[in-house]
C-alpha cells in the first residue's frame, strides 16, 4: 500500500479538526484563529472546510457553526494513524485537491448530457411504442363487431366529458341513429350519435352527412356526433361544419389513449390493450348498452 506523505492542506484540515474538537466555532471565527495561530490565509481557510464538508468531516449546523462529524471525531478521539493526511486519505490517494472550474463545467455537462441522451432515448421508445398501440388499435376498431364499435364509442363520449350519460340503440330499425348522448357539452337533452366502421380509404361523404342532419331534425335536434374509423371528405366536413360534432379515426385512437378505455397499465407510461374488451360480443339484441360518466 503507498504510504501518504501529508501536504500541507492536510496539516491545515488537521489544525480546523483540532480547534472545532475544543469548541464548535463559526467560519469567521476559525479563519481568525487560523490566521493569527499559523498565518492561513481566508481563501484557504474557507476551501478546506469546503472540501472536508464533502468528505464528510465536517457538518454545518442551525446556528453557523462549523462542527464535527461523528466519523471525524472517531478517528480524533482514537489517534488514527489517517489524522496526519485527513484530505489525502479520505480523497483515497494524493489527488487535486480541487477541481478547477473548467473540469467541473466538463463533468456537469457530461453528466447532463448523458442524462438529456438517456431521456430522449426513453422518450423515443415511449413514442415508438405509442405508435404501435395506435396502429394495433385501429386494426381492432375495423376487426371488431359493428355493433360492439357503437358500444366503445358510446362509453368513449361519455369518459371522456362529453356526455354524462349514453345508451345505444336497438340494432334493427334505428332509424340512422346508433346511440344517444345525454347532457352534453352542446344540450341537456338527448343527442343522436351514429357511427360508421369504414376502411381507411373509405370517406364519410357529403350524402351522409345530410341524411344524418336530416335524423337529427326529425329527432328534433340540429346537432349531433357523427364517429367513423376512417376520415371525413372535405365536402362533408363543409356541410357538417355548424351541424355536427365530427370524430374521425384519428380522433378515435386519441380518444382511447386520453380516457385509457380499453387499456391495461402496465407502468406509469405505459399501457397495454385489452383486446378481450374490443373483441367481446355485443350486449344481445332487445338489450341496451348503457354507460354513465
Amino acid at each position: 500500500m503507498k504510504t501518504l506523505v501529508p501536504s500541507p492542506y492536510d496539516q491545515v484540515a488537521f489544525n480546523i479538526a483540532t480547534l472545532l474538537h475544543k469548541e464548535d466555532m463559526t467560519e469567521y471565527e476559525l479563519e481568525i484563529e487560523l490566521l493569527s495561530l499559523f498565518g492561513i490565509s481566508s481563501e484557504i481557510v474557507r476551501d478546506l472546510l469546503s472540501q472536508m464538508e464533502k468528505l464528510k468531516l465536517l457538518g454545518f449546523d442551525e446556528e453557523n457553526h462549523w462542527t464535527l462529524t461523528p466519523e471525524c471525531l472517531f478517528l480524533l478521539n482514537n489517534n488514527d494513524s489517517r489524522l496526519s493526511t485527513l484530505i489525502s486519505s479520505f480523497q483515497f490517494g494524493e489527488i487535486p485537491f480541487t477541481i478547477s472550474e473548467e473540469e467541473n463545467k466538463e463533468e456537469n455537462t457530461s453528466e447532463k448530457d448523458a442524462l438529456e441522451i438517456l431521456r430522449d432515448e426513453v422518450e423515443k421508445k415511449i413514442n415508438e411504442y405509442n405508435i404501435s398501440l395506435g396502429l394495433r388499435l385501429k386494426e381492432l376498431l375495423l376487426s371488431m363487431n359493428a355493433y360492439r364499435l357503437e358500444e366503445v364509442v358510446i362509453e368513449l363520449l361519455v369518459k371522456s366529458g362529453e356526455g354524462k350519460f349514453g345508451f345505444t340503440t336497438p340494432k334493427s330499425n334505428d332509424g340512422g341513429i346508433d346511440g344517444y348522448l345525454f347532457e352534453s357539452n352542446l344540450k341537456r337533452g338527448g343527442m343522436p350519435v351514429q357511427t360508421k366502421r369504414y376502411a381507411e380509404n373509405i370517406y364519410v361523404t357529403r350524402s351522409e352527412i345530410h341524411e344524418f342532419i336530416s335524423v337529427c331534425r326529425s329527432e328534433g335536434v340540429k346537432t349531433g356526433y357523427f364517429v367513423t374509423t376512417s376520415f371525413f371528405s372535405d365536402t362533408a366536413k363543409g356541410v357538417a361544419r355548424l351541424e355536427l360534432c365530427l370524430v374521425d379515426g384519428e380522433q378515435l385512437i386519441d380518444l382511447i389513449l386520453k380516457t385509457k378505455v380499453g387499456l391495461i397499465k402496465q407502468s406509469d407510461y405505459l399501457y397495454s390493450i385489452d383486446e378481450e374488451y374490443f373483441l367481446r360480443s355485443p350486449l344481445p339484441s332487445g338489450k341496451t348498452f348503457e354507460v354513465t360518466a
